[in-house]
């Protein structure tokens, strides 16, 4: 707990940008799953998640930006989870690019 004087940092963006990108594979698996099983994806929403997914990626790439921009402030000016929010984005990085492995080498409708 903090002391009256004394609040807490805010949060880093990368935090929030993390979050956005892990958002993009997790919703482009979970949405394209039950067409593995054969209940048909409407087109548009199909096409929504991939597009989605797409950007997750750039999230990602700000994510560490904005992390390593963070880290390299000075120690008391710092906000909180950074590390969490670069880890984040580069879970969300990993993730879209085993997605994209899996379009480019399987038939799989991704």
């Amino acid at each position: 707990m903090t002391s009256p004087g004394r609040t807490s940092e805010p949060r880093s963006w990368a935090w929030a940008l993390g979050w956005l990108s892990l958002s993009g594979p997790v919703l482009l698996v979970a949405g394209n799953g039950p067409s593995l099983i054969g209940t048909p994806l409407v087109p548009w929403a199909s096409i929504l998640l991939d597009l989605w997914a797409a950007v997750s990626v750039f999230f990602g790439v700000a994510a560490v930006a904005f992390a390593r921009d963070d880290v390299e402030s000075a120690p008391d000016d710092r906000p909180r989870v950074v590390t969490a929010g670069m880890a984040l984005g580069l879970l969300g990085l990993a993730a879209s690019g085993c997605l994209l492995l899996l379009w480019l080498l399987t038939p799989l409708p991704f």
